[in-house]
């Protein structure tokens, strides 16, 4: 993939901030090869990082969402699920059904208001 390209890879490493803690992704293809398939048809590939990863599974990891994110109204393979963070925040990959988009969502638990602390 081109470096400029807008692909899964390129949106994630733009957005973190942190070191990753594991993945659990998707990818669902409509497209078999010769013609558009049913949604319950669709092609699944898993991508997971689990726990405790080394650099190789990493670098694989990251090959493995190179998939370009400009043209998934198409169903060429749209990406789907989670990547938590060592920080405890964490991504969700969506598909935007309005605007055609698929984008990373990120997450942080909200802080606990003081009064709700036991003091």
């Amino acid at each position: 993939m081109e470096q400029n390209q807008i692909t899964g890879k390129n949106e994630f490493l733009k957005r973190i901030k942190c070191k990753v803690y594991c993945a659990n992704l998707e990818t669902r293809t409509r497209w078999n090869g010769k013609n558009y398939v049913d949604e319950d048809e669709a092609i699944v590939t898993p991508i997971k990082l689990k726990i405790g990863y080394n650099q190789e599974e990493y670098d694989l990891f990251l090959s493995k969402i190179d998939i370009p994110f400009e043209d998934v109204s198409s169903w060429n393979g749209r990406l789907y699920g989670n990547i938590w963070m060592e920080d405890g925040s964490w991504y969700t990959i969506k598909y935007d059904e309005e605007y055609m988009w698929q984008s990373f969502y990120h997450h942080k638990l909200p802080e606990i208001p003081t009064e709700l602390l036991n003091q």
